[in-house]
């Protein structure tokens, strides 16, 4: 497989991404959040997104969003591997 170089919006994003996850590390992280929880968040910051009030705050709820969104898929991956003993990359 080809190295995948990353556009700068997706880069740009990611970035904001990672900056609302250290901003939030003293929560303890994702790995033992319940799928309904972490949906519950994801489902609470789509209800705030039109409700922001300025361009930053908008970003930073769809980082958030976006962040949300990983974690559930993070932790399907991990319960998938766990469970069939894949690793990460698919295999």
């Amino acid at each position: 497989m080809s190295d995948i170089i990353l556009r700068p919006e997706v880069y740009g994003f990611a970035k904001t991404m990672e900056e609302q996850l250290r901003a939030n590390e003293n929560k303890g992280g994702w790995s033992n959040c319940t799928n309904q929880f972490l949906s519950r968040q994801l489902d609470k910051n789509i209800a705030k997104l039109y409700k922001c009030t300025s361009h930053e705050e908008f970003r930073r709820r769809c980082a958030n969003i976006a962040n949300f969104a990983m974690m559930l898929a993070d932790n399907d991956m991990r319960e998938e591997n766990e469970t069939w003993g894949k690793i990460p990359d698919g295999s």
